[in-house]
C-alpha cells in the first residue's frame, strides 16, 4: 500500500469517527452533567474498529498499527464531542437556574 492510500484511508476513517460522535455530542448537551459522566464512562470503555473492507489488504504490521491508531483516534473524538456537549448541557442548566433565581 502506498502512503496515499494510508493517507485516504486515514481521512475516511477521520469522517467515520466524526459521524458516530455526533450523537454523542448531543446526548452530553440534553443530559447535563449526569450525562456527561454516563456518556464518558460509556465511550471511554468503548472498543471502536476500522470497517473490515479498509483492514484487509493491510500487512500484519501495518494493520495492527492503523487498527490501534484508530481506535486511538476514534475514542479521541468521541471522549471530546461528550466533553463538549457535557459542558455545554451543564453550562446550559446552570445559567437557567441562575436566571430563575434571579427573579427576571
Amino acid at each position: 500500500m502506498t502512503p496515499e492510500q494510508i493517507v485516504g484511508v486515514g481521512k475516511e476513517a477521520l469522517f467515520v469517527a466524526i459521524q458516530i460522535a455526533g450523537p454523542i455530542l448531543l446526548i452530553g448537551l440534553v443530559l447535563g452533567l449526569i450525562g456527561w459522566g454516563i456518556s464518558y464512562a460509556v465511550v471511554a470503555g468503548g472498543n471502536p474498529q476500522p470497517p473490515h473492507n479498509e483492514t484487509t489488504s493491510l500487512e500484519s504490521p501495518c494493520g495492527d498499527d492503523y487498527r490501534q491508531g484508530y481506535k486511538e483516534g476514534a475514542l479521541k473524538v468521541k471522549k471530546s464531542s461528550v466533553s463538549i456537549g457535557g459542558a455545554l448541557g451543564t453550562l446550559l442548566i446552570v445559567s437557567m437556574t441562575l436566571s430563575a433565581d434571579s427573579g427576571y
